[in-house]
């Protein structure tokens, strides 16, 4: 049997990681993609995901961002996603 790496992201005091803190948080929609089906993959229910700017990290609202890995991630798992918004109206 094949393990994987799984990224799991602790988040202390509302504030996010910067990538910098660690080389497994994943940034571009491919990564979040692969991160959440992994989770899923290893048994994970649900998947709490951030859109992220991929130049350096930080989170990002931006619908474009996160239906760039909602389509991957709806096209190859049931998993239940649930998208931060920050507060945001998205």
């Amino acid at each position: 049997m094949a393990t994987r790496k799984v990224h799991h992201q602790l988040r202390r005091h509302r504030l996010d990681p910067p990538p910098s803190m660690s080389p497994h948080l994943p940034v571009t929609a491919e990564q979040i993609a692969e991160s959440a089906l992994g989770a899923a993959e290893a048994g994970a229910a649900i998947v709490h995901l951030h859109a992220r700017n991929p130049a350096d990290g930080p989170p990002i609202r931006a619908r474009r961002r996160s239906s760039r890995f909602l389509r991957v991630i709806k096209q190859s798992s049931n998993v239940v996603v649930n998208l931060t918004t920050g507060g945001s109206p998205i």
